[in-house]
């Protein structure tokens, strides 16, 4: 696989993938689910790829354009239900068109097509029906090599203020709220580029399936919590949810690289306040 479609390209996960797949060399065609004008920091993000030669970005409505006299080659599709869940966005995905477009170009050229789900760790404890697992079922009846990766709580440059932990950084630099997000994974967390690694090393490997991506390390959410001293606000919401992973056939992949908990942290912080510091300055503050 060398060419790549990631959905909903500039959020949070899917942002670290392209980076990550195009430090490998690997094209990146990404995908836009919303109007640009609501997606956060666009232009910050698009000058850390932009300049890449093997990255391009579309509007879904010009990507549909694209496609219609093209026919596909070999590439991966790349869908983080992970980001949308988070923000509590799933429709953008889920819209009709977008659905029945994706579908259909799926049905048409589902041989040269591999495609990737990624899901957060709750979606491993239920059984309900929702619209995002029948479009996942309806895919995977599609393709010959369909992987899906879950994911604990993921942290680092670019989460949004859903995630805690990016909560009790901000609120360091300015005066809001921290509370803990219902959707929010609290057994285990990831640093984000480190996850984004071991995405690609399952990536292209050749055998397909259900995959956990995961820290390794005992307590390691609750030691993120401590470093940030934040304990006090989290055990006032504490909330523990254990998924039953023993009705469920999931390969457990621990990431092999650990960037340290402090240097990992830090690097959220500082990029965090530069993100404030140039919005302030260009807002004439």
């Amino acid at each position: 696989m060398d060419k790549a479609v990631i959905w909903g390209v500039f959020d949070f996960v899917n942002f670290h993938v392209c980076k990550t797949l195009l430090n490998k060399g690997i094209e990146v065609t990404g995908i836009h689910l919303e109007d640009t004008g609501k997606i956060p920091y666009l232009d910050e993000k698009r000058l850390e790829v932009g300049r890449n030669a093997n990255f391009d970005e579309y509007s879904f409505s010009q990507w549909r354009k694209k496609i219609q006299n093209r026919s596909a080659e070999n590439q991966l599709f790349i869908f983080s239900i992970y980001d949308l869940y988070m923000l509590r966005q799933e429709h953008l995905l889920l819209n009709v068109q977008v659905r029945e477009t994706i579908l259909d170009y799926l049905k048409k050229y589902n041989r040269n097509i591999e495609v990737l789900f990624i899901l957060p760790m709750q979606m491993l404890e239920t059984n309900e029906e929702t619209a995002v697992l029948d479009f996942q079922r309806q895919i995977k009846n599609l393709v010959e090599n369909f992987k899906i990766i879950y994911l604990p709580s993921a942290y680092g440059p670019w989460q949004p203020n859903a995630f805690f932990i990016q909560q009790a950084i901000v609120a360091a630099i300015t005066d809001i709220a921290i509370s803990i997000n219902d959707r929010e994974w609290t057994e285990d967390a990831v640093y984000v580029e480190d996850a984004a690694e071991s995405i690609l090393e399952l990536i292209e490997g050749e055998e397909s399936g259900a995959f956990i991506v995961e820290s390794g390390q005992e307590n390691y959410w609750d030691k993120c919590v401590t470093y940030l001293n934040i304990t006090e606000q989290w055990e006032q919401s504490k909330r523990r949810i254990v998924p039953h992973l023993s009705d469920h056939f999931v390969v457990r992949v621990p990431v092999k690289k650990i960037t340290d908990l402090t240097e990992s942290l830090n690097r959220q912080k500082q990029h965090t306040q530069m993100l404030y510091l140039n919005y302030f300055e260009n807002d004439g503050r």
